[in-house]
């Protein structure tokens, strides 16, 4: 039987983490470029600097082209999600027309965003999407405007209600900015989602959770992991992204995944674990060069500048890191040697 999400009480480790057969058989992760209108202290700079090309809109037709060819047409998948992030991604501007051709040819979309696009352009290309997440981040986030964009697309039912990712910042005057925007979400809105999440430092060599929260810091985080309110009509549509897994823990008891709940709690050591990624997940870099996942493990598959050249996985990897820090990586399907024999 699987439970309810409540490992954060259990001191069992996994040992096996498992996508759920309704889910998305493969998940691209997107960086498509490393512009970004913020510049925060915690956002590596190889995410922010400005320093890639903006994307050639027919060479990335192409590569589309190729991952029909070879997910759908020759493994036969059927469902397939395209993820962007940054940078921030509604800064390219042939992001619009690159969505519209994705979704015709059956693949589906998500974005992660810091949500200060204009409120126009979220009701443009909002109808394109699966899932959208709004990340708010204290050091420049607006939360009036935050709120209001929001509030904006989550009464729209021609889209999908977005998730928000509060950034929790534990130095005070930071975290209270972010608990403004919980508050007003909540008492705003009424159809949400909502994640607090703990920094990561390191992220571009070896990430680690942030030090530093208080343990009412800690104790806030561990609450507000994850939260769903659906209490109005405006829109039914809340995204489908969360408890697609499960997690097998060393006592036999299973979970639904939460990704949050597994950094939070320092679960996240996979080293030695056989993983999937390449199969149920890639992660393209703003420069182009595609891989299974965040970690590179494995290596390059190619280049999307080239993308009759790519050369697509054969087999999973054995995983060589210590932490894995990036929830699409951490939900791609994984088992550890003792669950193996």
């Amino acid at each position: 039987m699987i439970g309810n999400g409540n490992y954060m009480s259990n001191n069992s480790y996994p040992v096996a983490i498992l996508k759920s057969d309704q889910t998305y058989e493969l998940t691209i992760s997107w960086t498509i470029h490393n512009s970004c209108n913020y510049k925060c202290s915690y956002c590596p700079a190889s995410l922010n600097r400005g320093s890639s090309d903006w994307l050639n809109l027919e060479k990335a037709k192409i590569f589309i082209d190729r991952l029909e060819q070879r997910y759908i047409k020759n493994l036969g998948y059927k469902n397939i999600l395209i993820s962007f992030s940054g940078g921030e991604p509604t800064l390219w501007k042939g992001f619009a027309a690159l969505c519209e051709y994705i979704g015709l040819k059956g693949m589906r979309l998500a974005i992660t965003s810091n949500g200060s696009t204009s409120s126009k352009y979220w009701d443009k290309i909002a109808p394109f999407f699966d899932i959208i997440i709004f990340s708010f981040h204290s050091e420049h986030g607006n939360p009036t405007q935050f709120v209001e964009n929001f509030k904006r697309l989550s009464e729209n039912k021609n889209c999908v209600v977005p998730g928000v990712r509060l950034m929790m910042h534990p130095d005070p005057e930071k975290w209270i900015v972010s608990e403004k925007v919980s508050q007003l979400i909540k008492s705003s809105c009424e159809d949400y989602t909502l994640q607090a999440v703990r920094l990561v430092d390191g992220y571009d060599e070896r990430p680690s959770p942030r030090e530093g929260y208080s343990d009412k810091q800690l104790q806030f985080l561990s609450k507000n992991s994850f939260i769903v309110n659906k209490t109005g009509t405006k829109n039914p549509n809340l995204p489908r992204i969360y408890f697609d897994s499960e997690v097998i823990f060393e006592d036999g008891h299973r979970e639904e995944l939460d990704e949050n709940k597994l950094l939070n709690k320092d679960m996240c050591n996979f080293e030695g674990w056989t993983c999937k990624i390449g199969f149920e997940q890639l992660f393209i870099k703003d420069n182009g060069e595609v891989y299974g996942g965040s970690c590179r493990i494995g290596g390059s598959y190619g280049n999307i500048k080239d993308p009759e050249e790519i050369k697509f996985p054969e087999k999973p990897v054995i995983c060589n890191f210590k932490l894995c820090h990036c929830a699409t990586d951490i939900r791609v399907s994984k088992t550890s040697p003792k669950f193996e024999s």
